[in-house]
């Protein structure tokens, strides 16, 4: 295998020339590095899309993936070739398609732009060609069209992108004019003259603010929910129904409380409590002969055994 070269940007297999070499059964990105012993950057992924203008060829490096998206802003309606598709019309198979010689349309990410001496499949079965240029495959239209990467260099900021999961709990659409010049909704500007006001509408999703609550507070097995949401302040799990008077005396304190005095075993009531994720449950249970119950903060994680008299005093501190 010839040397790798890095030199700041481009992404450099030093091969003096483009040659074609046997790569039996490998038709992935993965099986393709294994049997060259190269990184999967250094590879040129072909992908047939079908579009309303035809069959387009897209290129992107071998460790990026196409953001679907920003290729639908450059192709009408692209969709990904079936594999009958691609046989047909470049007479191979998926996993072993390149760009050299194709007389169709072909797309690039910028990136490609960057490479030089890279993999291509080489429009034969089981079979790559090394060693390639840009020059090799010709008329090649340069876009940005992959998806972003960990790693990736910010253009603004020039810092390194971090990749999170994250939700959509609220959106902002702009409305333009069409809803104001329906309703006669004008207004008068400076220079006097009549204009229909530009009009936008923003929303916040309650179920989506849920969902998100989960994912964040959350475990495998459980819901949490944040206390600033919860439907109650605390839960008490009763297991020897003696409740009356911690109820009683919460409820009088001016706490929301859930009281679980079901005839039911404790697993099955810590089970039902782990589901309905309010944050804060008392338990009351084996110390209730000393006067005294369980808190569980489940945010801070943090379990005590407190006296009954100073319940309410350490519920209060516990929801600040």
């Amino acid at each position: 295998m010839a040397p790798v070269v890095d030199r700041g940007e481009r992404v450099v297999l030093n091969y003096r020339s483009s040659q074609t070499v046997h790569t039996p059964g490998a038709r992935t990105v993965e099986e393709v590095c294994a049997q060259l012993g190269i990184e999967p950057k250094y590879i040129v992924k072909s992908l047939l899309y079908i579009t309303k203008e035809g069959p387009v060829m897209v290129l992107i490096r071998g460790d990026h993936e196409v953001n679907e998206n920003k290729l639908a802003s450059i192709l009408t309606e692209p969709r990904l070739a079936t594999p009958e598709e691609v046989k047909e019309i470049l007479g191979v198979d998926v996993g072993f398609i390149g760009p050299v010689d194709v007389k169709i349309r072909k797309v690039a990410d910028n990136a490609v732009r960057n490479m030089e001496g890279f993999v291509v499949g080489a429009n034969m079965p089981d079979h790559h060609i090394v060693g390639v240029s840009l020059e090799d495959i010709g008329d090649v239209e340069f876009y940005d069209i992959r998806m972003v990467s960990k790693g990736d260099i910010c253009p603004n900021c020039g810092e390194e992108i971090n990749i999170r999961n994250a939700i959509e709990v609220g959106h902002i659409f702009k409305l333009g004019t069409r809803y104001s010049e329906s309703m006669g909704v004008y207004f008068t500007d400076r220079d006097g003259e009549r204009k229909p006001v530009i009009m936008g509408s923003y929303g916040i999703g309650p179920g989506r603010i849920m969902a998100s609550a989960v994912e964040l507070y959350g475990t495998e097995n459980s819901m949490i929910w944040p206390k600033s949401i919860s439907p109650f302040d605390v839960h008490i799990i009763d297991l020897i129904m003696e409740g009356d008077e911690i109820y009683d005396g919460l409820i009088s304190a001016g706490f929301d409380v859930l009281w679980d005095d079901r005839q039911e075993s404790a697993g099955v009531k810590f089970h039902d409590a782990e589901l309905i994720g309010i944050p804060i449950r008392v338990v009351i249970g084996k110390h209730w002969a000393e006067d005294k119950v369980e808190v569980q903060d489940l945010i801070r994680g943090e379990v005590k055994i407190v006296h009954k008299a100073n319940l309410i005093n350490l519920l209060k501190e516990a929801l600040k």
